[in-house]
């Protein structure tokens, strides 16, 4: 019984003092991003911010389309995963190998489909940000099973500012253009990788006995569906906007996702990416993911509404004062989307929770209706009023997302609304 509670004792221990480091990387690693956008905003055009979404827009999609969903499926095995691990390794290689050919050929079509013919060879090269992810140390792992999130931490925080130092040296000592921002994420991936390995020394060996990979498969093709429906409900925004509109409008748009998310996601990040470890270690006993849960909830909703009112109350001010006119057109879906940020960050704590315990189906389904509602409603918002249809039409799916979600954990878990309440009044006003 004393062992029990003592072990309880360090995974809350634990959780918190993660919390606290995952906290402030987040907030270091967006106030460092912010400053640099306001930088290259001066110097920039909406239309590269555009042309990089699509960079990221390709090598993900295609990366989501071949990914199989092992790194979480070892993150919520209890036992030991080392034999797994070089296994993973190479299977992750080989496929990012096949990824960029596959980028490298197709670079033409891409680049003619969202009407950026003249970045074609950019396309082309994007090929290497998968690669480079691929090559990364697996052991890496072990920082989120262990909950040692000051390492993590420090691999982030080094990333990003390479990201933020190497675009600015290029967008003022070579040329103010989308390179800048290329060249920004290559040094960030680069010095991941090498964070990577330098947190945590190894030398991974090729392994090609992928049969070993089959108990994860069980598993993982739930968190690969999921994972699959969830990035392209999220993407499929951008993609219509891009081949529907143009590349500026895109980046407009982008960037009124990010911006918003840059002050309101730290918090909900943290319940996301620390709270499914903790999850995952009291999976077993109902009441402990219960209640962790409900705090989980009305903290969330505690620091996101005021930020999200904030951006769509003085959004306009914001973007005049710290951007400049060129930006002006990102006023009102940035309003607009900031807003809707009350209702994603409540449906992105939902979805780690219900992985952590080891019911993936339920945010297979969570994703699959966000899959169906997303393209009808963006499609119809673009094609009738632009740039404002758009914005318009993701909250309305955030919103949809944020009820349905509400419903299942209130049944799963058996909460009823009464405990829901304090969440749910601090969202009402």
């Amino acid at each position: 019984m004393e062992q029990t509670i003592a072990s309880e004792a360090g995974v809350y221990r634990k959780t918190i003092h993660s919390g606290k480091w995952f906290l402030i990387g987040s907030v270091i690693q967006k106030t460092i991003h912010l400053f640099g956008f306001i930088i290259l905003a001066r110097l920039l055009l909406p239309s590269d911010y555009g042309v990089i979404a699509i960079v990221f827009l390709v090598t993900s999609s295609i990366d989501f389309f071949l990914a199989p969903g092992f790194g979480t499926a070892l993150l919520q095995k209890k036992h030991d995963i080392e034999h797994y691990l070089d296994t993973v390794w190479t299977f992750d290689l080989l496929k990012a190998f096949l990824i960029a050919g596959v980028i490298v050929l197709s670079s033409g079509y891409i680049a003619d489909f969202f009407k950026i013919s003249d970045h074609r060879t950019l396309i082309s090269f994007s090929g290497i940000f998968v690669l480079l992810t691929a090559a990364s140390n697996r052991k890496q792992i072990y920082f989120f099973r262990d909950l040692k999130y000051k390492q993590i931490f420090l691999r982030d925080l080094i990333s990003q500012l390479a990201y933020v130092g190497c675009s600015l040296l290029w967008a003022f000592f070579v040329e103010a253009s989308v390179m800048a921002l290329f060249v920004g994420q290559l040094a960030r991936y680069i010095s991941s990788l090498f964070m990577s390995y330098t947190l945590y020394p190894n030398i991974p060996h090729l392994n090609f006995h992928f049969s070993k990979l089959r108990d994860l498969f069980q598993y993982s093709k739930w968190i690969y569906a999921q994972n699959f429906i969830n990035y392209f409900s999220n993407s499929l925004d951008k993609i219509l906007i891009g081949r529907l509109l143009n590349s500026s409008d895109l980046g407009l748009y982008a960037r009124a996702k990010d911006i918003p998310a840059m002050v309101v996601t730290p918090i909900s990040d943290i319940f996301k990416k620390i709270g499914f470890s903790a999850f995952a270690k009291v999976q077993g006993e109902f009441d402990k993911v219960r209640l962790g849960f409900m705090k989980s909830l009305d903290i969330v909703t505690l620091v996101s509404v005021p930020m999200s009112l904030l951006f769509a109350l003085e959004g306009g001010a914001l973007v005049e004062t710290v951007l400049g006119e060129k930006w002006l057109l990102l006023v009102i879906p940035l309003k607009i989307i900031a807003f809707g940020y009350i209702f994603w960050s409540v449906t992105n704590l939902v979805k780690p929770l219900f992985n952590a315990i080891g019911k993936p189906t339920i945010v297979f389904r969570l994703s699959l209706l966000q899959l169906i509602i997303t393209p009808v409603l963006v499609y119809y918002g673009v094609t009738t009023f632009g740039l404002k249809g758009a914005a318009v039409a993701v909250v309305v799916v955030w919103f949809i997302m944020f009820l349905y979600s509400m419903f299942v954990a209130k049944s799963s878990l058996h909460i009823s609304f009464a405990q829901l309440m304090p969440a749910g009044v601090t969202i009402g006003t």
